[in-house]
């Protein structure tokens, strides 16, 4: 095997970690960690709210996780949890909420720009082509 193959992995793993430095950072100045973000993302999508149920089979995340998660949440008023039942309540994303995912979206498309705008559209192109093959291997 060719030397240099050996050290793609360490390299796609190193800029992943640099990338998601950046989202950590993000979501520690919010107080929040990388296991509410699912949640507040499938919330964004769902503006006629979801049930836990329907959040866990979606996200393929366990009760527990989803319990801790949407707790905390509630707790920082970035969703609700309506109370017309004592079973199958929705949960709803909060102006905050909306905020957060807001702002993280616009710290996505920072890096993604930081990240590109080194390359020309042919690096581009090729780089989603190459990866795409990749992950198309792997399946």
């Amino acid at each position: 095997m060719n030397p240099d193959l050996n050290s793609l992995p360490m390299l796609f793993s190193a800029l992943h970690k640099k990338m998601m430095e950046q989202h950590q950072q993000f979501l520690l100045e919010v107080g929040l960690s990388k296991m509410h973000v699912p949640y507040l993302m499938i919330l964004a999508e769902h503006q006629e709210g979801l049930t836990q149920k329907e959040m866990i089979d979606q996200l393929f995340l366990d009760k527990a996780h989803a319990s801790r998660a949407l707790r905390d949440l509630i707790m920082k008023k970035m969703i609700r949890k309506d109370e017309e039942t004592i079973y199958k309540n929705k949960y709803y994303l909060e102006e905050k909420g909306r905020n957060i995912i807001k702002n993280m979206r616009e710290t996505t498309q920072a890096l993604r720009m930081k990240i590109f705008s080194s390359l020309d559209d042919d690096e581009v192109a090729l780089f989603k082509r190459l990866s795409e093959k990749l992950l198309k291997l792997l399946e």
